[in-house]
C-alpha cells in the first residue's frame, strides 16, 4: 500500500491488494497450519501469536487508510473493519482451495462487498476498471 498511487481509490486498492494475498498457495499453507493447530498445542500458541502481529498491522493500517471522521455512523471500528474484509476474504479463498473448483465468483463477490462498504461509508463509487 505504500507504493500505492495517490489518485488511486483506496478501498479498491486496499481489498484487492489484500485478496491478492489470499487468492495464492501462501493462505492455502496457513490455513493448513491453523487447522493443524487446533489440536496440537505446540502449533497453536506460534499460530496465535503471527495472527495477532497480523491484526494489528491491519488495524494500523486501516486507520492510516481510513482516519475517523467525525460522522461516527459512516465509520467502521478500526477492529470491526479489517476483521470483515479478513472473514470475507478467508471464505472466499477457503472456498477456493480446491484445486479447479470456483464455487463463487470472486471478483463479483468482491465488487459487491466494495459496493456496500461505500454504501455504508457514504462514499462514490469510482468509475468501472476496464481490465476485469
Amino acid at each position: 500500500m505504500a507504493d500505492l498511487d495517490p489518485t488511486a481509490d483506496k478501498l479498491d486498492a486496499a481489498i484487492d491488494l489484500l485478496w491478492s494475498m489470499y487468492a495464492r498457495p501462501t493462505f492455502t499453507a496457513w490455513h493448513e497450519l491453523w487447522v493443524a493447530a487446533r489440536t496440537d498445542p505446540d502449533s497453536a500458541a506460534p499460530m496465535i501469536e503471527i495472527d495477532r502481529q497480523f491484526m494489528v498491522a491491519g488495524e494500523l493500517l486501516y486507520t492510516q487508510l481510513f482516519p475517523a471522521t467525525d460522522d461516527a455512523h459512516h465509520r467502521l471500528d478500526k477492529t470491526v473493519g479489517p476483521h470483515l474484509v479478513y472473514a470475507l476474504l478467508t471464505g472466499l479463498a477457503t472456498a477456493q482451495s480446491i484445486p479447479g473448483y470456483e464455487p463463487f465468483r470472486a471478483a463479483e463477490v468482491l465488487d459487491a462487498f466494495k459496493a456496500m462498504i461505500r454504501v455504508y461509508l457514504g462514499t462514490p463509487t469510482p468509475p468501472p476498471v476496464a481490465y476485469r
